[in-house]
């Protein structure tokens, strides 16, 4: 067993061995594909697709993405793999002596979505045109508006697929996306800790909030009205298109100004916040 502080990946290459060796005979059961091991008997392999995103389009070339903590996430995906693999509790108490009594066993592949929805689709429809290799479940994405289009290619196939980031309400919906689950609140459920802080906390009754346009955006904002609503609280929302212009940003800032509330909340990604 692997020592519970070790970080070092000790089972799970061994697996992927198993899983890439084109002479094994696999015995596909639902999402899972059966394998005579010898050693450990007939184990289940579920290979798992992480959806993230590894580069992006700038000026129209696809080159590198570098963001901070995409690489940290990467890493993380398979450490876990690993601590499934060797029932090693140390961070999760559940896991612990998971390979005793449970005969799956879990691989990793990267898939990268370039941050865009189009890129992510056709790769998805890749896998699933594969004879060999075949999907288990999907860990994924990161942007709600990738997760929307995936999910439901995935649902369609009967595939599972669990986001720890995407927050669009739109992904609530069971009847079009059953088998997608996530880590995180919603984006309009966010409104209930933010105005519990800003009312209670700092007394604030009055609050502009300027949001970026899009999905994330107005739920988030009309998720905020309608919580204020139910504490009588006044909210001035200020909009700005996505991919805004210098003079969008000049545009949304001045109508700030113009309401003269001296509290503003901005629901913006890092490219609209630097300006």
């Amino acid at each position: 067993m692997v020592e519970e502080k070790s970080g070092i990946l000790q089972k799970l290459p061994a697996y992927e061995q198993f899983r890439t060796n084109k002479t094994n005979s696999y015995t596909r059961v639902d999402n899972v594909d059966l394998l005579e091991t010898g050693d450990e008997g007939t184990i289940g392999l579920c290979h798992l697709i992480d959806m993230n995103r590894h580069s992006h389009y700038r000026n129209g070339e696809r080159v590198p993405f570098y963001g901070k903590g995409y690489l940290e996430m990467t890493a993380a995906v398979a450490l876990a793999t690993e601590h499934l693999n060797t029932g090693n509790g140390v961070v999760i108490d559940e896991v612990q002596d998971l390979n005793q009594y449970c005969p799956i066993r879990f691989t990793n592949e990267f898939m990268d979505t370039a941050g865009s929805e189009t890129q992510a689709v056709d790769a998805v429809m890749d896998l699933f045109q594969r004879e060999n290799d075949r999907p288990c479940a999907f860990i994924g994405a990161l942007r709600s508006q990738v997760s929307i289009p995936t999910a439901l290619l995935t649902s369609l196939k009967g595939y599972a697929q669990v986001s720890a980031f995407s927050t669009a309400a739109q992904l609530n919906d069971k009847e079009l996306f059953p088998y997608f689950g996530r880590l995180i609140p919603t984006n309009d459920q966010y409104a209930i800790p933010l105005l519990q802080y800003v009312q209670d906390q700092l007394g604030v009754q009055h609050l502009c909030v300027i949001h970026i346009q899009n999905d994330t955006g107005n739920s988030y904002a009309q998720g905020i009205v309608r919580e204020a609503s139910t504490r009588n609280m006044e909210i001035q929302l200020v909009g700005f298109p996505p991919k805004p212009s210098p003079e969008d940003i000049q545009i949304a800032i001045n109508e700030v100004k113009s309401t003269r509330l001296r509290y503003v909340f901005a629901i913006v990604s890092g490219e609209e916040f630097e300006p």
